[in-house]
């Protein structure tokens, strides 16, 4: 019986895609004295993410990727922003990106399901602590979780189990469970289902129809296998609600 489920965030709770899309707009037409064409600038743009991921992959102690990609982008192409510039463009950037996030409805459907049945909920984020809390504020989200843990605030990203076991600890101040009892969500085997299987927790990968991860996670997925694989968290539901009739 599921006694405490354990969320990822982005791509689970919230959909990111058009945070991702309009905050990338704004910079191409920020840097457009540069780079006059979108696609290519957008090509650039994936470009330095690729050579953040392949030099600090692995780093367990970022937690602000973005400004990350943006510094490589300006570095790598000789786009000469100012300190001052730069600190006035990233809060703008970070608000974009808060302002277009959307809620999954399946994921608001499942956490009050879980509130209306006595399931614990925790949920873990790699970020920064003012963006991801500005994010739960600005959609009120943090009323449906018992335990809310974040990169930034432990000093360890989901690179290692850092943020899952500090999240674990805050809900076994809450409720008495074995780890038979707990099942992590996630959209990402090496970041959440990994962590998950080395503490004997139940895990479910969630892979979304347009998730961002699909590919990465078929590399992974025959030597670090779910017990669930769902393509939304309806299914989720629906799996609980077939234990708790069972129990009945």
């Amino acid at each position: 019986m599921i006694k405490v489920i354990i969320f990822d965030f982005r791509d689970t709770i919230i959909n990111v895609k058009f945070s991702y899309l309009n905050r990338n707009n704004y910079l191409w037409n920020y840097c457009i004295n540069y780079c006059k064409v979108e696609s290519i600038f957008n090509q650039k743009l994936q470009e330095a993410r690729n050579k953040v991921i392949e030099e600090h992959t692995g780093n367990n102690t970022i937690s602000d990727w973005n400004n990350l990609i943006f510094e490589t982008l300006f570095k790598n192409n000789n786009y000469n922003f100012s300190e001052e510039q730069k600190k006035k463009l990233y809060p703008i950037l970070e608000d974009i990106f808060i302002t277009r996030v959307k809620t999954f409805q399946d994921a608001l459907f499942l956490l009050n399901y879980c509130k209306n049945n006595s399931i614990k909920t925790g949920l873990v984020i790699d970020g920064t602590k003012q963006r991801e809390n500005k994010i739960l504020d600005t959609y009120n989200l943090r009323q449906y979780f018992d335990a809310i843990s974040i990169s930034e605030e432990i000093g360890k990203n989901k690179f290692t189990d850092a943020v899952l076991v500090d999240c674990v600890n805050k809900l076994k101040q809450k409720t008495n469970f074995t780890p038979e009892e707990v099942l992590v969500i996630g959209d990402r085997i090496d970041k959440d289902i990994i962590h998950a299987k080395n503490h004997n927790f139940k895990t479910a990968l969630l892979q979304r129809e347009e998730g961002r991860y699909v590919q990465q996670n078929q590399a992974l997925l025959e030597e670090h296998k779910p017990d669930f694989v769902v393509k939304s968290l309806t299914e989720i539901q629906t799996m609980l609600e077939r234990e708790a009739k069972v129990k009945k």
